[in-house]
């Protein structure tokens, strides 16, 4: 699944951090922080029923979690998580551009694949 990820891109609309950050970067209530944020942030990438089991079918893939956790959670809690593992992919990808072009193609070939931009918009891959 491909997601429009474009509005999240936008410094002046949008903190990353608040909904991916580490201890060292916020505190040691990070987790708890950036997922209470993704939770009530409103910002959602699965909007109809096809969309919310593309994610929770990546998501069972990572191993993380049980299916029984995944079917228990509410579209809201799902869209956080999806939220969250587009934001700690964003936040790496763009880092890594600013490494300058040799670099990033370097880290892109080892670590990316998951972010993409076409025609001025970025993108996010969901999927195996």
């Amino acid at each position: 699944m491909e997601i429009d990820i474009t509005r999240l891109v936008d410094p002046d609309n949008i903190d990353l951090m608040d909904y991916s950050a580490s201890v060292a970067e916020i505190g040691e209530n990070a987790g708890s922080i950036t997922w209470n944020n993704s939770l009530e942030s409103g910002i959602y990438f699965c909007c109809c029923e096809e969309e919310r089991q593309e994610a929770r079918d990546y998501i069972k893939s990572t191993g993380d979690w049980t299916s029984e956790e995944i079917d228990s959670w509410t579209d809201t809690e799902l869209n956080a998580l999806v939220l969250q593992f587009i934001v700690g992919d964003l936040r790496e990808y763009l880092w890594a551009k600013e490494l300058g072009e040799t670099e990033f193609k370097k880290w892109d070939e080892n670590n990316g694949g998951r972010i993409f931009e076409s025609e001025g918009k970025y993108y996010y891959y969901m999927g195996n």
